[in-house]
């Protein structure tokens, strides 16, 4: 009686499986197998990815220990001790002050040590993705209808070389570059503007030059974030309708365009 009690009917396995096929979820309709391209959604797990390995390489300086102060007193010979201590604490400085610019070369030399062995960063190359060139070059055909030949445009697609591999490695790693030190210089100018405004007063109210051009900048910096994202977002939307084949605005200065790995 038990297992009658726990048994599933088997019309009722036809029926889930019939439910399934006329109602998939949102990322069996959105994903093609048969497209050599990507769909949006295995784009949006490459973005991701390539978010959370550029969060992890900042995270390391986070670890690094802080600088101690030097504890030698005046007229006092310097120990091994001590100029261990100053060469420590010289190194540690300069990493926090670069974390920027050492996580961009790390992340280059990562990204191009990546496209050499698989023609993919490393996000794309998780998600079974590679990178080729798109030409957009000139074909003769011949017109029945005109008699000659006319030239019709193409679109023709090419393996990476060594310098398609070199510019993405080195786009990725200033557009990473660029986004992360601009919103800290940002945050730093905001934060620096207003403790001059809750500190200034007296007399002398006359601004500065280096007052007036932080000024600008943190005006400025809202709107040049803005039209980023906005034709990030129109990159996006345009692939997403199929009305475009590359995916960023980099890739579409580059020439570069994301497909699926094939056996073809």
């Amino acid at each position: 009686e038990m297992v009658k009690l726990h048994k599933t009917p088997p019309n009722m396995i036809e029926l889930l499986a019939s439910a399934q096929a006329a109602y998939p979820t949102s990322e069996e309709s959105t994903i093609d197998p048969q497209s050599p391209l990507p769909s949006f959604l295995e784009l949006r797990f490459v973005d991701d990815t390539i978010k959370s390995l550029q969060d992890s390489i900042l995270l390391c300086f986070d670890f690094l220990p802080a600088a101690s102060s030097p504890t030698h007193r005046l007229n006092t010979r310097p120990t091994s001790g001590t100029i261990i201590q100053a060469f420590k604490n010289a190194i540690i400085n300069l990493l926090q002050r670069f974390k920027m610019e050492i996580g961009a070369m790390i992340l280059y030399r990562m990204e191009l040590e990546c496209l050499r062995r698989t023609d993919a960063t490393i996000g794309e190359a998780c998600f079974s993705l590679k990178r080729v060139v798109g030409i957009l070059s000139s074909v003769e055909q011949p017109d029945v209808a005109a008699g000659p030949t006319t030239d019709k445009k193409a679109f023709q697609l090419r393996p990476l070389q060594e310098s398609d591999r070199i510019k993405a490695a080195f786009a990725a790693a200033l557009v990473y570059y660029l986004k992360k030190k601009l919103e800290l210089l940002y945050q730093q100018q905001k934060r620096r503007e207003h403790e001059e405004g809750t500190t200034r007063g007296g007399d002398d109210n006359t601004p500065t030059r280096t007052f007036m051009y932080r000024n600008l900048f943190v005006t400025l910096y809202p709107y040049l974030f803005m039209t980023q994202e906005g034709l990030q977002l129109a990159y996006q939307l345009g692939y997403l309708f199929h009305r475009t084949v590359y995916t960023t605005p980099m890739m579409h200065i580059l020439g570069l365009v994301v497909r699926r790995v094939t056996s073809s």
